[in-house]
Formats: structure tokens, sequence, C-alpha cells
């Protein structure tokens, strides 16, 4: 019976021993599943990171371009306001030109006019006279010489 007890006691580390093999395979399986899990996980993470890695260089390199077209566009506004602003200049320049020479000219007709005006004034005064004198010599010839001394 010793060697049954022996026996026993082998088969009983035995399944002892199995039974911590397998508690220890189911272990290394749990363990190996977990590093699969971790593994297929960090390569999803390190997926996601590249992407959103490279989303963010596309974000970035479209506000750049988007940036360097507003710059252009800047550029180009300004070029044209300031072509505008040269347009205008010579149109206000021009302007000035004709409205001085529109002043001369309304100077100068209103010494004309000033002039005529002397002109018509002296006209009237020799017309005035020469009347006078056509009428002085109408009515001596009417009238007597002795008679026009009544008259006046």
């Amino acid at each position: 019976t010793n060697e049954n007890d022996d026996i026993y006691a082998l088969r009983q580390k035995c399944v002892l021993l199995t039974n911590q093999r397998n508690s220890l395979q189911r272990k290394l399986s749990r363990s190996e599943e977990l590093r699969r899990a971790q593994a297929v996980e960090l390569k999803t993470s390190m997926t996601s990171e590249r992407v959103l890695r490279g989303l963010q260089a596309d974000w970035h390199r479209g506000l750049s371009e988007k940036r360097k077209e507003m710059e252009t566009q800047k550029e180009e506004w300004e070029m044209i306001l300031k072509e505008k602003e040269r347009q205008w200049e010579r149109e206000k320049d021009d302007l000035v030109c004709n409205l001085e020479a529109v002043e001369r000219e309304r100077d100068s007709l209103l010494m004309d006019r000033k002039d005529l005006k002397v002109v018509m004034g002296l006209f009237y005064l020799l017309l005035r006279d020469r009347v006078s004198d056509v009428i002085a010599e109408g009515k001596n010839r009417l009238l007597p010489e002795s008679n026009s001394t009544l008259i006046n």
C-alpha cells in the first residue's frame, strides 16, 4: 500500500500540476489575447493619430494657401485702388483746370459785359446828343429864328 500511496500521491501531484499548468495556460492565453487586443488597439490608435496628423497637416496647408490667396488678392486690390486714385487725381486735375478756364471765361465775359455797358452808355450819350441836335435843327427849320428863342 505504500506503493499505492506513493502512486496516489504522484497522481495527486500530477493532477495538481496539470491543473496549475492548465490555469497557467489559460492565464497565458488570456494574457496573449490581451496583448493581441492591446496591439490591435495600439495599431488603431497609431493609425488614428497618423490620420489626425495628416488631416491637421492638410488643414494647415489649406489655411496657408488661403492666406497666400488672400494676400495676393489684397495686393491686387491695393494696386487697383492706387490706379483708381491716380485716375481720380488726374480727373480732379482736369476738372480743376476746366473750372479755372470756365471762371476765366466768366470773368472775361463779365469784363466784356462791363465794357459793353460802358460802350452802350457812351453810345446812348452820343445818340442822345445827336437826337437833341437833330431836334434842335428841326425846330430851327420849322420855326423862324425869332420864334425859336420863345420855345427854348
